[in-house]
This record gives structure tokens, C-alpha cells and sequence, in this order.
């Protein structure tokens, strides 16, 4: 696989992208940057990124590429820390509009500018986070930096490293955690992913020595006085690391000097899902997991303490429910492994166990969640939780104190499924919190539920929104709330949403919550947006339209169906196209709940027929005014009209036999029944009542 360089100009910064390190390794150049204020918020004047120079590149390191992408088109967590300053501007400018939507192959990552998903991401204050790293070797500086590793790992030896250190002080997430290529908006050719989230704050970047690791101080330049200008010229610092310490949970803005992207959560878009069925409901904890459970290495390689590394064959079997595999990657410090594996162990409790057996089972499930949660995995933090916390389901484990004290750590570091966890501890609804020693806490049920909805947990946005409107201080905040739900694609929170701002008469706002559930594949939506928009003041006929198209020719509802079947001007909509509505819906009508739709269908195809008969009988088409003719003449017949009967008999007497035998059956006394008679037709004995 060739890589293609994407290298690190400069940070973030206000002016124009800086020369590139590939021109600068090409050159041979040593070269600093100083940045003056920029949209990461270095400090101005402050010189915050000098460049890494690798030694001279060999043959045999270039031709080394041997990294092989593990799945280009699922889910990615890339470091981005040597993407170029043009990239980084157009994706800041692109999360203030919406959500970015990118085309990613492993080693190539490129915003595409002018598409975007309709969602907003919201800014959540983590525990700041040091983390050193060490490359040791050129497969894990590709692996580990895929859109210039090639680049950067020319020149190094069995002695050289890449040292990394990353300050983490936030994340930047949203409530979409799925999406198909339908709900993509503008020239959006060439996307495979959108980003889910980004993890922010500042980075260095430098060449080490094997062996020797350095802290992320050393590597912000803490002693750059004792540094030789070689030693200084060949590091890379984007933002500041004093500033950022200045980051906490509770921060609603990221530090100035310390908010550049460091690493993008990358969701593929659903290809696989057609346009003519809605997906799947998104489900926050089974996204959650499969994440969480998804191996984002390339081939042949794990992640282990916060880098990939090389794997052993019988490691990359954890994938596969191998828990010996899962215990060496465990044991070598991954988080992935400890999670999977303590996992397996809560879960893989069975009704024959005996209780001896099942507490064995909970006990080591519950050891290897901890360390996977010592290892910054979030995920098996709220399952050590929640294992503490549900009583019914793991009573031997019960213990509600140490499940709180470990909820709310990981809520400080950016857990969302344990802010939600904390949020339902303190719910003042709910009747059963003092029997578990609890006390209701309306304050911070709402802090803990904010928090949960900002770092991408639509259920929650729901619910604290459905509260918030119930008092006219705080209503607009809950409706942003719930559209921000909605705007994640989540069905039935676009329900939740249009619902109450039906019942508040926010007609706009219903209206707007229809289209989004309808883009989102819920085809009952799309009927009420059509219903909505062919009539009345918020009339839009081309809006109404299009949405009416997919939900009954794409999503196949019949309710959208008889909402287009019955608009109100046919000539708004395209020839036919309520005949072909009616069709749809009676077809996929599997309920029977819209029978007339049938009849509808038939009348305007039967319409539909006669019009093109018109309209080519005008061209001069024998054939199509032999048809009018049969047609007019099988109508006047029904009517009792006799001459028409004889010229019906003339032009098609099989036409002619069934009206008058259905004219017979009905009036029994009636000339159609004497024609019967002059035909030697048997005549229908009628009905006795």
C-alpha cells in the first residue's frame, strides 16, 4: 500500500499555512516556527512549534512500508498531531457549522468542506491528562501517525524513537453515532466517515533514544535552556502545556493555548444501509461497545498504552472471544483486553452456576474491568460501576458508595455512559433512590445529565429537555436540548421532539423535527411533514415533495404514501406520481391499515392510462383511439345506452360479454339480462334474500 505524506506545516494559526515538513526533509532545512494567535489559542508571540528533522533516509527504511491498513472503511481513532495547519483550519471551520465529514483510507485523511451532517458538537472539560509515548520503530511511527509516518520514520535505527507527549484537557463531541450517505448535505463525494468527536488540548513531538523516556515536561521544553539548538530545532510543540493546566470537568471553553485537535474519533458511514429501510435505532451502549471492542490497529498489531504496537498471532484471537489471548494482551497493559475480558467474565454468568461458582466469575470480571479502567478505558469504568450499583442483577458485588466513587472519576475523565449513571442516582423522580441509601438531588441530576448530553448521550439530552420545558424559565433550553437529540439521528428522540413541540403549538418546530426523523429513515415522519407542508400557512410544496418521496418510495411508508396520494394540487407534483404513490402504499401495506389505497391506485393508473391514450390518439395513433373508443363505449354501455353495447360488441366482445353479465347479476330484470338470452348466454340465477 503506498502512503501519501500529509504532512505538519505549522499549527493552527490565523495566517497562511507555512512551508511543509516534506519540503523541509526534501531541502534538508531546519526550520521554527513562531505562531502568533491562532484558533488554538497559543499564546501571542509565544513560539510554540519547532520542526522534528529525522536523520537521512535509506534505502531499506523507505522501502520498509509494510504497515497494512487493518479496515479503511471502519471505525478509526487517528492521531493527527502532524496534519497540516490548512487541514486543521477547514476542520475547525467545518465543526462550527456541523458535523465534518471526511474521506479517510488509513493513510490519507481530507475534510471535505462543503458537506457536513446537520448536528452540533458540544465542548466537555475532562480531567487534564499527560500521556507519554514512544515509537520505537518505523512501523509504529506509520502505525501510530498513518498520514505521514512514512516521512517521519525515514532515517531511524535500531536505536532511534519518536517521543510523543499529549495534554488532554476536553473533548468536542455530538449526539450522532450513526449515519447513512441520505443524510449527508452538500457535494459530500469521495465520504467514508464523519467525526464523532475530537479530543483536544496541546502536543510535543521529538527524536529520542530508544529506551529512554522522556516526560511530556521534557518534551514541552521545560529545560530547553540546557538544549542544544540541534536538540531544540528537531522538536515539535503545538500549544502550552502551563496553560493547559489551567483545564477542569467543569471548564465549558478549552484553556486559551491549549485546544488543538490531537485525535478524531472517525464513524464509517452506512453504506449497507439502504435507502429504502430506516436504521437501525441507535443505541448508545451498543455503539459504546462495539467501539470499545473494535480493534483500530493495523493488521498484526494492538493498542497498548495509548499506541499500536506489534501483536502476537495468538493475541489478535481476543476478537474472537479467546480469553487466554485476552489475558497477554491484558497482562502486556491493554485496556482493550483487560475490558474484554472482564466483560466476558460479569456476563458469562449462568443459572447452573453454583453461587460459589457465579461469585468466582464476578470477582475476576470485576479485577479486570478495574485495570482496564486504571487504563483509561471509560467503558469498563461505568460497567465496574454499574456492576456495583444494580443490585438486582449482581448482588454480591452491591455496593452503591464505591460505585458512585467510581462513576464520578470517570465523568470527570469524559465518561459519558457513567455521567449518566451519576445523573440516575440523584434523579428526584425516582421513588426507589432512598431504599438504596440515596439521596434526590435536582441540582445535580441536572449537572450529571448535561454533562452526559454534551459528551454525545442523546437519551439524556430527552430527558433532562423533557424537564426543562415543564418551566417557562427554561423552556427554550430544553427544545435545544432535544433537537440536539434529534439532530443525532436518534428516531425516537426526533419523536420526543416533535411530539412536545406539538403540544406547545411550536408548529415550525414540528415541522422541522418530521424532516429530520424523515432524512433520518422514520417513515411515519416523513408522512406528517407531508401532510404538513402541502397545506396551510407553512405550505412548501417542493420541500413537502422531496420528503414525501422518500418516505413512500424510498422508505416505503404507507402513511407517507396516502399523505402524497391525496395532495391537494396535482400539478405541484410530477406526472402520475400520485397514482404511483397509491400503488406503493397499498403494496406495503402489510397491516391492512390503508385498503383504500388500492382503489386509489387502480383509479389513477386507470386515469393515468387514459391520459396517454389522449394525448397519443392527438399524435395520430390509431391504436390509443381505438382505445378511447373501446373505453368510451364500455362506460356508455354500463350506463344502458344500447347503440354503444353494439359497438362495443363490434370492438371487443369480450369487453362486452362481461359488462352486460355484470349488468345482469346486478338487476336481474333488467335488457341487459334479454341480451344475455339473444347471446344463448346462461343468465346468473339470482340471489334469494
Amino acid at each position: 500500500m503506498s502512503r501519501s505524506a500529509a504532512p505538519y506545516d505549522a499549527p493552527l494559526t490565523g495566517g497562511g499555512a507555512g512551508p511543509t515538513l516534506a519540503h523541509m526533509l526534501r531541502l534538508g532545512l531546519l526550520v521554527s516556527f513562531s505562531l502568533a494567535g491562532s484558533a488554538l489559542g497559543c499564546a501571542p508571540g509565544a513560539t510554540a512549534a519547532r520542526v522534528v528533522r529525522p536523520d537521512a533516509p535509506t534505502a531499506a527504511t523507505v522501502m520498509a512500508d509494510t504497515v497494512a491498513c487493518r479496515d479503511p472503511s471502519g471505525y478509526a481513532e487517528p492521531l493527527i498531531v502532524d496534519w497540516s495547519s490548512g487541514s486543521r483550519l477547514d476542520l475547525e471551520a467545518t465543526m462550527r457549522d456541523g458535523v465534518a465529514v471526511v474521506a479517510y483510507d488509513c493513510d490519507t485523511l481530507t475534510v471535505l468542506n462543503g458537506c457536513r451532517l446537520r448536528a452540533q458538537y458540544a465542548f466537555v472539560g475532562v480531567t487534564v491528562k499527560e500521556e507519554s509515548i514512544q515509537l520505537n520503530n518505523a512501523d509504529e511511527v506509520q502505525a501510530n501517525l498513518p498520514l505521514s509516518g512514512v516521512t517521519l520514520s525515514a532515517g531511524m535505527d535500531a536505536s532511534s524513537s519518536l517521543d510523543l507527549a499529549l495534554v488532554m484537557v476536553g473533548k468536542r463531541s455530538t449526539t450522532l453515532l450513526e449515519a447513512n450517505p441520505a443524510m449527508l448535505e452538500g457535494s459530500c463525494d469521495g465520504a467514508t466517515h464523519f467525526v464523532r468527536a475530537a479530543t483536544v488540548g496541546a502536543f510535543a513531538m521529538a527524536r529520542g533514544s530508544k529506551g529512554e523516556v522522556r516526560a511530556a515536561a521534557d518534551l514541552f521544553g521545560a529545560g530547553v535552556g540546557a538544549q542544544s539548538r540541534e536538540e531544540q530545532s528537531m522538536r515539535t510543540v503545538d500549544g502550552d502545556r502551563k496553560a493547559c493546566r489551567k483545564g477542569s470537568p467543569q471548564a465549558e471553553t478549552p484553556p486559551e493555548g491549549c485546544s488543538g485537535a490531537l485525535r478524531l474519533e472517525l464513524v464509517p458511514l452506512d453504506d449497507e444501509a439502504s435507502s429504502s429501510s430506516p436504521p437501525p435505532p441507535s443505541a448508545g451502549a451498543s455503539a459504546a461497545e462495539r467501539v470499545t471492542a473494535a480493534e483500530t490497529c493495523p493488521e498484526g498489531m494492538v493498542r497498548i498504552a495509548g499506541k499500536c504496537t506489534q501483536a502476537t498471532p495468538e493475541e489478535d484471537k481476543c476478537d474472537q472471544g479467546n480469553r487466554k489471548a485476552c489475558e497477554g494482551l491484558c497482562k502486556r497493559g491493554s485496556s482493550r483486553g483487560c475490558f474484554l475480558l472482564g466483560r466476558g467474565y460479569v456476563w458469562d454468568t449462568r443459572s447452573r452456576d453454583t453461587p460459589a461458582a457465579r461469585m468466582d466469575r464476578l470477582r475476576k470480571g470485576a479485577e479486570y474491568l478495574k485495570r482496564a479502567c486504571t487504563l483509561g478505558e471509560e467503558e469498563a469504568c461505568y460497567q465496574q460501576a454499574w456492576s456495583h450499583y444494580n443490585a438486582v442483577a449482581y448482588p454480591e458485588l452491591h455496593d452503591v458508595d464505591r460505585a458512585l466513587h467510581i462513576a464520578r472519576a470517570s465523568c470527570d475523565r469524559g465518561g459519558a455512559r457513567s455521567c449518566g449513571l451519576l445523573a440516575r442516582a440523584h434523579d428526584p423522580r425516582d421513588a426507589g433512590l432512598q431504599e438504596k441509601g440515596l439521596e434526590p438531588d435536582a441540582e445535580r441530576y441536572h449537572a450529571h445529565a448535561q454533562r452526559a448530553c454534551d459528551l454525545g448521550r442523546a437519551a439524556w439530552c430527552i430527558d433532562l429537555g423533557k424537564r426543562l420545558i415543564e418551566t417557562p424559565d427554561t423552556l427554550e433550553r430544553g427544545f435545544a436540548l432535544m433537537r440536539r437529540a434529534c439532530e443525532g439521528g436518534d428516531g425516537m428522540a426526533c419523536r420526543s421532539w416533535y411530539e412536545e413541540a406539538e403540544r406547545h403549538e411550536r408548529v415550525e418546530e414540528a415541522i422541522e423535527g418530521y424532516a429530520l426523523s424523515c432524512r433520518a429513515g422514520r417513515g411515519y415522519a416523513c408522512g406528517k411533514a407531508v401532510a404538513a407542508l402541502s397545506r396551510g400557512e407553512h405550505r412548501d410544496p417542493a420541500r413537502g415533495a422531496a420528503l414525501g418521496r422518500r418516505g413512500c418510495f424510498e422508505l416505503k411508508d404507507p402513511s407517507t404514501c396516502q399523505a402524497l396520494s391525496a395532495w391537494p394540487d396535482y400539478r405541484e407534483l410530477r406526472p402520475g406520481e400520485r397514482g404511483r404513490a397509491a400503488a406503493y402504499g397499498c403494496a406495503h401495506d402489510w397491516q391492512g391499515m390503508y385498503k383504500e389505497l388500492c382503489a386509489d391506485g387502480a383509479y389513477h393508473a386507470q386515469q393515468r392510462r387514459r391520459d396517454l391514450d389522449l394525448e397519443a390518439c392527438d399524435r395520430g395513433d390509431p391504436v390509443a383511439c381505438d382505445r378511447i373508443g373501446r373505453r368510451q363505449y364500455r362506460v356508455s354501455c354500463q350506463h344502458g345506452n344500447r347503440n354503444s353495447c353494439r359497438r362495443l360488441r363490434g370492438l371487443d366482445y369480450e369487453a362486452y360479454r362481461r359488462v352486460v353479465t355484470d349488468q345482469c347479476r346486478q338487476k336481474p330484470k333488467s335488457p341487459w339480462c334479454g341480451m344475455m338470452r339473444d347471446e344463448g348466454w346462461t343468465v346468473p340465477v339470482p340471489r334469494r334474500r
